[in-house]
């Protein structure tokens, strides 16, 4: 039996035309949700851009400037995970980042 892929592995389809395409979802530096879309002529090839555009969403993101770790976090708590989280949650994880 197959597996299911989990949330943020992307998907690789066969569309009508015959072309392969290669969907995901990524995240960008202020932490919105971005859903990116290529094709190609063969499987292989859009399985080698999806793994090279997750590879890249994996790392963190850049914005130029240098980070100490109470900046970045700062930065993470208040403009990323903001947007993303229930205020339970971001009242906790400003009370463990403060400690």
């Amino acid at each position: 039996m197959a597996r299911r892929k989990a949330n943020g592995e992307g998907t690789i389809f066969m569309r009508k035309d015959g072309r392969w395409a290669a969907q995901a979802s990524i995240i960008q530096a202020d932490g919105e949700s971005k859903r990116i879309c290529f094709t190609s002529k063969d499987r292989e090839t859009a399985k080698e851009k999806l793994r090279v555009v997750l590879e890249q969403n994996d790392r963190l993101p850049h914005s130029g400037k240098e980070w100490n770790v109470a900046d970045y976090l700062d930065y993470w708590i208040d403009e990323v995970q903001s947007k993303r989280i229930r205020e339970t949650t971001l009242s906790l994880y400003k009370l463990i980042i403060k400690n």
